[in-house]
């Protein structure tokens, strides 16, 4: 039997409902930007994920260079960092809190971050936050390696 607003809704009116879920994977950048975030990366890449691509930003923050240079997938292939991007409905920056978090900033695209402690004082927590904070949507402090895997489940990397 149909619905209450089923019925309601006259044949023209019913064109425009929406006939399928969006079923579409989300495309989602995760870019460790320093050592730290590197091996987590890593981890994650082992673990199955919906389509996530995982890649290393290297020297990337030291340098100081932007959405022209390359990143390096977890296998060595480089790509600019502005087709990362341009391919991505996200982009997640992994940053350890000891690390120098100011490699890139997504233009036009969400960007999360996640921050990962681990035994870092507090402040080369904060200098990692007020760093990444600019840059991303949404800002996280990982304690440890399953919470960081538990955002990345949540944003459906």
């Amino acid at each position: 039997m149909p619905s209450e607003s089923a019925r309601a809704t006259t044949a023209s009116e019913s064109r425009f409902r929406v006939q399928a879920p969006n079923s579409a994977t989300r495309r989602v950048a995760v870019v460790a930007l320093d050592a730290d975030a590197a091996a987590l990366a890593e981890e994650l890449a082992a673990e199955a994920w919906n389509g996530a691509a995982f890649w290393h930003a290297g020297g990337l923050a030291a340098r100081g260079e932007g959405l022209d240079d390359f990143l390096a997938d977890l296998a060595g292939a480089t790509r600019r960092v502005v087709e990362v991007v341009a391919a991505s409905d996200l982009v997640v920056l992994l940053a350890g809190a000891s690390g120098d978090g100011a490699a890139a900033a997504a233009r036009r695209v969400m960007a999360a971050g996640i921050v990962l402690a681990g035994e870092a004082d507090d402040a080369a927590l904060s200098r990692a936050l007020t760093t990444l904070r600019p840059h991303v949507g949404m800002l996280v402090v990982a304690r440890d390696r399953d919470y960081a895997a538990a955002m990345m489940e949540a944003l459906r990397a």
